[in-house]
C-alpha cells in the first residue's frame, strides 16, 4: 500500500515511528545525492548524541523508597540506649529522566579539501511543536514539497519498504496533535482511502 498522504505524513510524526523514518530517510536522501554530486562532491552521513529532557519525557514516580519508623538500640560501657526516631512520612519525588537523542543529518563536502559545502536536515516534530514554528515548518514544507516530487517518491518508497502501513493505525489521531484544519483534511482523505 502506497502513503495515503500526498505531501505531509502525520501519522509518520509519532515518536514510535519517527527515529526509523528519520534514519531510513537521511540514507535515502544520501543515497539519491551520492551519484548526482560526484566526482566533484561527497555526502557523508554524519550523526549528533545529546541528552535531553524531552517534551514527552517518561517521568518516573519512585515509590520503591519509604521511610519507616525504626529503634536504634547500642550498646555502651553505661547500658543500653534506645533512641525512638521521630515519625517521617515518605515523599512522593517526580524525575525527569534524561534521554540520549541521536540525530543524523548529510554533509556535502568537497573531495579534494573535504570542507563542508552544506549540511542538510531532516527535521524532527520536536522543531514543529509551538503554533509559530509549526506554521512556518508546514509553509516551508509545502514550498519545498510543491517543487521537489523526488523527495515524496523516497519517502513513498521508505513507507513502502518499512511496512508503515501494516503497523499505523489510521483509527486513531496523529501524534503530534494536528489543528482542526489538518484534522479535517486527515480525515478526509482517509475516509476516501477507504480507512477510517
Amino acid at each position: 500500500m502506497s502513503h495515503p498522504f500526498p505531501g505531509m505524513k502525520p501519522y509518520l510524526d509519532h515518536p514510535v515511528f519517527w527515529r526509523e523514518m528519520h534514519k531510513r530517510l537521511i540514507v535515502a536522501i544520501a543515497d539519491y545525492l551520492s551519484p548526482q554530486v560526484r566526482p566533484v562532491f561527497i555526502v557523508v552521513i554524519q550523526e549528533r548524541v545529546y541528552k535531553d529532557v524531552d517534551y514527552d519525557a517518561v517521568f518516573v514516580d519512585n515509590r520503591d523508597v519509604a521511610v519507616k519508623d525504626s529503634q536504634i538500640t547500642e550498646k555502651s560501657e553505661k547500658g543500653n540506649i534506645t533512641v525512638a526516631a521521630s515519625e517521617v512520612k515518605p515523599i512522593k519525588v517526580t524525575l525527569p529522566i534524561p534521554e540520549t537523542f541521536r540525530e543524523s543529518y548529510l554533509e556535502i563536502r568537497d573531495v579534494n579539501t573535504k570542507k563542508v559545502i552544506t549540511v542538510i536536515e531532516v527535521l524532527s516534530p520536536g522543531n514543529k511543536r509551538s503554533d509559530e514554528g509549526r506554521k512556518a515548518y508546514n509553509k516551508k514544507r509545502l514550498e519545498v514539497l510543491e517543487s521537489a516530487s523526488d523527495l515524496q517518491e523516497l519517502i513513498n518508497g521508505i513507507y513502502q519498504r518499512a511496512s508503515y502501513d501494516l503497523v499505523i493505525d489510521y483509527s486513531q489521531e496523529p501524534v503530534p496533535e494536528l489543528s482542526e484544519e489538518d484534522k479535517n483534511w486527515v480525515d478526509g482523505i482517509l475516509k476516501d482511502k477507504g480507512l477510517r
